[in-house]
């Protein structure tokens, strides 16, 4: 489990109105209101496209983080700009029911931006990342 830290990020394409991140209705959660948030900004940049497990694996294998197309040409929707908020980690818990537990995390109440980055093509600033391997669909899913 990770360190507890005082700031989460949350990845977006979506403007915010206003301040706040609210909480919206989740599947992954069984339908709560909730926001999400990562422990590091690349994570919430994974996460700050829509995505489910039909088009990118993510997750790790022997300590090593992996983003896995599903199908050719899946690594495509990441081709595109969101935003990265830094937020107060206070009111974030973890959830057993979440994928990446120990890495993103849920507050059941609005959540104050601090601050904000634009990421123009997140595709790009993953493939900068040391801690991810990014593997395309040809490759044999590492989880069976």
């Amino acid at each position: 489990m990770s360190v507890p830290q005082s700031y989460y990020y949350h990845g977006t394409t979506i403007e915010i109105d206003g301040e706040y991140l609210l909480p919206k209705p989740s599947d992954v959660v069984d339908m709560e209101n909730v926001v999400f948030a990562a422990r590091t900004r690349w994570i919430a940049a994974v996460f700050s496209v829509p995505w489910d497990d039909t088009v990118v694996q993510f997750g790790t294998s022997d300590d090593q983080y992996i983003l896995r197309e599903c199908h050719s040409g899946a690594f495509d929707r990441f081709k595109r700009g969101a935003t990265i908020h830094t937020i107060s980690a206070a009111s974030f818990d973890n959830d057993i029911r979440l994928g990446m537990y120990g890495d993103e995390f849920v507050s059941r109440r609005p959540v104050h931006v601090q601050s904000s980055e634009y990421v123009a093509c997140i595709y790009t600033y993953l493939r900068t990342i040391p801690e991810l391997k990014m593997l395309g669909s040809h490759i044999p899913s590492p989880w069976k």
